[in-house]
């Protein structure tokens, strides 16, 4: 399915001019990209305006996830990938199908949002994980992971599927730097009935918190923002646990036999830059990588003494991640 989301109107009214020395071949930008946010449908208009102003054009195909971009990827025509992120970084490193970055305004990400030396992959915005609660239907809010399994929650929690969503398998991960390749099965049989249902991704978890089929949900905090403007009648907050937080980190990265190298630099660059950072909280519900620009006040970053998001080696977690969801996927579905 091709369309064009918010993300990339903002892309194509503000980015700047490519460098004049860009040859023909560089006239077409083509762009693979992981659906992950809630997204409008057709800015066809905004793209023609864009063509003509700056003489190229952007094709952008859309996956509903990583494994079925990288299952229809075709290597030799894309220049970018975006929707890249931290969860399981290992593979795409060692594939060593991108390039690295050449880019000014990458020693502006924060230090500890770049999970990729080589430069490859490129942190372009950010959220905490957290559990989001209407705050009418909860009482006595739980504060740690230990609390959340109490009997008291059966049947309250949506889940997203590690094996459908990028966030469940970041849930999945979270929970092993939390409580050990042991303990994390014990974190799930203690929580099975506490889960109202397992759906596919953040779109549909979302979805049924707003229809208020269960009152929690665990995704992105900054999901928050965007349930102020849609259901002003409910009141979402949320926590993350006192054990530890877990960042999911989106990048994006140029492919090694992209023709447009160039210019994909210079998209990337912008995507990094001050002006655009500035409206990605606002604009996608997500938060900037830049050390420079404050963390947004509406969602009171909340202090918590352990960041779990790095406690995993990456090719710790490639060597073991299938085995941690099957595991997890008999727990919940099989015993």
């Amino acid at each position: 399915m091709k369309y064009f989301p918010l993300f990339f109107l903002l892309l194509i009214a503000c980015s700047p001019s490519p460098e004049k020395d860009l040859s023909t071949s560089d006239k077409i930008l083509n762009i693979a990209s992981v659906k992950v946010f809630l997204q409008q449908d057709d800015f066809s208009q905004a793209l023609l305006k864009y063509e003509k102003k700056y003489g190229y054009k952007i094709n952008i195909d859309v996956y509903p996830n990583l494994d079925s971009l990288f299952s229809d990827i075709d290597s030799t025509r894309v220049d970018i990938i975006l929707g890249l992120n931290n969860i399981l970084v290992e593979n795409v490193i060692q594939d060593s199908f991108l390039i690295s970055a050449e880019l000014s305004n990458f020693r502006y990400i924060s230090e500890n949002l770049i999970f990729d030396q080589s430069k490859t992959l490129v942190p372009i915005f950010y959220s905490p994980l957290a559990f989001i609660y209407n705050e009418k239907k909860i009482e006595n809010v739980p504060r740690t992971f230990g609390a959340i399994q109490d009997g008291k929650f059966k049947e309250k929690i949506i889940l997203q599927d590690p094996a459908t969503s990028e966030i469940g398998k970041a849930i999945l991960i979270w929970s092993v730097a939390a409580f050990g390749t042991s303990g994390y099965r014990h974190f799930w049989r203690s929580i099975k009935e506490n889960i109202y249902q397992i759906v596919a991704d953040h779109n549909e978890a979302y979805d049924r918190l707003l229809a208020a089929e269960a009152p929690i949900i665990i995704g992105y905090r900054s999901t928050i923002h965007k349930t102020e403007h849609i259901s002003s009648e409910q009141n979402f907050v949320s926590f993350i646990p006192t054990e530890g937080s877990f960042n999911c980190i989106y990048a994006a990265g140029i492919m090694k036999n992209s023709s447009n190298i160039k210019a994909a630099e210079i998209l990337l660059n912008y995507l990094l830059s001050k002006k655009f950072q500035r409206t990605i909280f606002s604009e996608l519900n997500m938060i900037s990588v830049r050390k420079d620009i404050d963390y947004p006040s509406s969602q009171q970053k909340q202090a918590v003494n352990t960041d779990l998001t790095n406690k995993l080696e990456h090719q710790f977690i490639g060597e073991n991640y299938q085995l941690w969801q099957k595991r997890w996927q008999e727990i919940m579905h099989d015993e």
